[in-house]
């Protein structure tokens, strides 16, 4: 015998389906984690594809400091003979371990990584400690062209500074900060854009400091032959972490892009076993605020 349907029971139905499909979107299988369906998917994917084509190098610290997008292979100094860490331990795959004592990286000088007017620069960073009145860069270009730079002075604040100087050597163009945690992964990104008149830092996918005045037209001073440094910045400034996942582009990425970008990150983080599911959901709810 055939039932019809009253519109209460209609009504039910719906907000039934819409807890189901709510719960289905959020939900963090045992196996993946990956928070997606197949529309998500093809968008994140979409993004990845566009930003290959601005991507100028890339250091995944999979065994080695390689360039796995260009030429700029990292040379390995004073690093033991093992100072890998794996996969559960990391981002993605195996990532790698500063000492804080005299462990750095020279990527060299090649055209392809001096960026005057627009760039973007992003890592993955875990700080294991610092020392006061002692400075730190995870990553370097020059002494004192751009930098991601602990600023271990002022500590407690533990500040992490996204800095960029001006053209004529004068001062700094911009100082941008974001505050972290001692034996915390974290995603920083930084952004500069000349004819946009920007630059901004992100943590976690999440602009936390930007500027505009001044920036319109301005450009950076990379003087020739400055070196792309990792983990050393001068005298007893070693890092002293953990680096994966170095990514620099020759264009200022958008929000959009850099939230992808860490989203790709806290999934891998997930699937480790390196965050829960209840923290990765709330990742995700803070990006959308």
């Amino acid at each position: 015998m055939n039932k019809s349907f009253t519109l209460i029971e209609i009504l039910a139905i719906v907000v039934v389906l819409g807890f189901l499909s709510s719960f289905i979107i959020i939900h963090l299988d045992s196996v993946g984690g990956l928070f997606k369906n197949s529309r998500a998917t093809a968008f994140s994917n979409s993004l990845k594809n566009s930003l290959l084509v601005d991507l100028v190098t890339q250091y995944n610290f999979n065994g080695d400091s390689n360039d796995s997008w260009y030429l700029n292979n990292g040379t390995m100094n004073n690093f033991p003979a093992d100072p890998w860490k794996n996969r559960s331990e990391c981002i993605e795959k195996e990532c790698l371990t500063f000492d804080g004592e005299d462990d750095w990286i020279n990527c060299g000088s090649d055209s392809s990584l001096d960026l005057y007017s627009e760039f973007t620069v992003e890592a993955w960073i875990k700080i294991t400690g610092n020392r006061l009145g002692v400075h730190a860069c995870p990553i370097m270009k020059g002494l004192t062209s751009w930098m991601f730079y602990v600023d271990s002075e002022r500590n407690p604040n533990r500040n992490v500074c996204f800095a960029g100087r001006k053209s004529d050597d004068s001062d700094w163009l911009f100082w941008l900060k974001v505050m972290y945690s001692l034996d915390e992964w974290f995603h920083m990104t930084g952004t500069f854009s000349s004819s946009q008149g920007f630059a901004k830092v992100y943590k976690n996918g999440t602009m936390t400091d930007r500027l505009e005045e001044g920036i319109q037209g301005s450009v950076l001073y990379i003087p020739a032959d400055t070196n792309l440094r990792i983990g050393y910045i001068w005298e007893e400034g070693y890092f002293l972490g953990e680096i994966d996942q170095i990514r620099i582009y020759k264009v200022a990425l958008t929000n959009v892009q850099v939230e992808s970008n860490y989203y790709a990150g806290i999934n891998r983080l997930l699937i480790n076993g390196k965050i829960s599911s209840q923290e990765f959901a709330q990742r995700v709810g803070e990006l959308s605020k």
